[in-house]
């Protein structure tokens, strides 16, 4: 889940990815060969901010397998193929809909934003009577968690570090920008000095061409 939008998301999360590639316990042992095999894994982004070009509130990214030459789509699954490669969900929770097209747009509207208290930005006033039942034990379980104060500090304290690196980001952005700064100056310094010489140059060539015919009409100076 990502709440703010940094530079770092992507390099945070191929990371996050690497480890759970080796996660002991996203390996398990298969009860009919005595051996281990690798789950399956399917990564969900929950972003709180909007991708670049696509509005959909949830897109799925599907694999398929293709023969290369012929094009042709093969449907068997291969162990070593879903073993080192994974379907995703990206959740753009700033697009969520209050027309919901299925199942799953209903449900993740329990986090649409724009129901956030006017108390508190941490939680969203949400109407159980709105959802249907199969959602509602969800929702119970969310009332339930806001409850809890443990939740609350850890909420507080993850606003604080989201500030910090907030800052940090700005920093480095402003760092970045002086940099740029500096690097345009001294160019265009460098090349006024380059177009002063020039100029110089042109003027002394000019000077003793004029000199030269001066000379050649008699005359001293």
């Amino acid at each position: 889940m990502q709440k703010a939008k940094f530079p770092t998301d992507i390099t945070r999360f191929r990371k996050y990815l690497g480890k759970q590639y080796l996660e002991e316990s996203n390996i398990h042992l298969d009860e009919k060969t005595g051996k281990k095999k690798a789950l399956p894994i399917i990564s969900i982004y929950i972003l709180g901010h909007n991708l670049e070009y696509n509005d959909s509130p949830v897109i799925h990214v599907k694999r398929d397998y293709y023969d290369h030459a012929t094009k042709e789509k093969l449907i068997r699954k291969e162990e070593f193929i879903e073993s080192l490669t994974h379907d995703s969900y990206i959740i753009q929770v700033p697009r969520l809909r209050r027309k919901h097209r299925n199942k799953l747009e209903t449900l993740l509207s329990i986090f649409d934003q724009s129901n956030a208290s006017k108390e508190s930005k941490h939680f969203l006033d949400v109407l159980e009577s709105s959802f249907p039942d199969e959602f509602k034990v969800i929702i119970r379980r969310l009332h339930k968690a806001s409850a809890s104060k443990e939740l609350c500090e850890d909420m507080n304290m993850e606003d604080e570090i989201l500030e910090e690196l907030a800052t940090q980001e700005r920093l480095i952005a402003y760092e970045r920008a002086e940099k740029e700064k500096a690097k345009v100056e001294k160019r265009e310094a460098e090349e006024g000095k380059e177009k002063a010489e020039a100029e110089k140059e042109r003027v002394e060539a000019e000077k003793v061409r004029l000199e030269k015919l001066l000379k050649q009409a008699g005359i001293e100076f």
